[in-house]
């Protein structure tokens, strides 16, 4: 009894496997991904609202701003906990020194915030578009395991092929008689 077709099956069987694995961890990392865009968004809209109770130019009494005030750090620091702290990209280094200068704006000097929104809302699309482009892009592993797939699927394939033309060449009779 020849073993080979079960050692064939196995083989199929386990890349099978292994490639379900990495698109189901990858899926379970975009929607990681996807939840982490959509806090970052949330807590930057949360932070701008706590900025505009607490600047110059609000007319909220002293303890709405008191209350806000309390909250500010807070939230940045679930802002700046979203960002990468270890490599951070020019946009996310950006996105932080800005709310700093906000918040150094209004706890000093009780300033104008308004002059900041733009730069502070242009920086965190500019995260989440890179984000969104990395998500959709894929981490390394799974394009790594994808081209690496995509080699083995055309090297299968071009065996199959010169299986099938061996195959047809020796069976077709061609070479029963000499050639010359």
């Amino acid at each position: 009894m020849n073993p080979w077709g079960a050692i064939t099956a196995a083989i199929i069987a386990g890349a099978i496997a292994f490639v379900g694995m990495v698109v189901t961890k990858e899926s379970k990392i975009s929607d990681f991904r996807q939840e982490w865009i959509n806090d970052l968004r949330t807590k930057i809209a949360e932070l701008i609202s706590i900025f505009d109770v607490i600047s110059k130019e609000s007319d909220f009494s002293a303890d709405e701003k008191n209350e806000a005030k309390k909250n500010v750090n807070r939230v940045i620091a679930e802002v700046r906990l979203r960002l990468n702290h270890s490599n951070p990209t020019a946009a996310e280094r950006d996105l932080g020194e800005v709310i700093t200068d906000i918040n150094i704006e209004i706890m000093t000097r009780g300033g104008e915030v308004s002059k900041h929104y733009e730069r502070l809302t242009e920086l965190t699309h500019i995260v989440l578009k890179e984000e969104w482009t990395r998500v959709k892009k894929g981490e390394n592993s799974y394009i790594m395991v994808k081209n690496f797939l995509s080699v083995i699927a055309v090297i299968l394939a071009a065996m199959t092929i010169t299986w099938f033309a061996i195959f047809i060449v020796t069976h077709s009779g061609l070479f029963k008689t000499p050639l010359f």
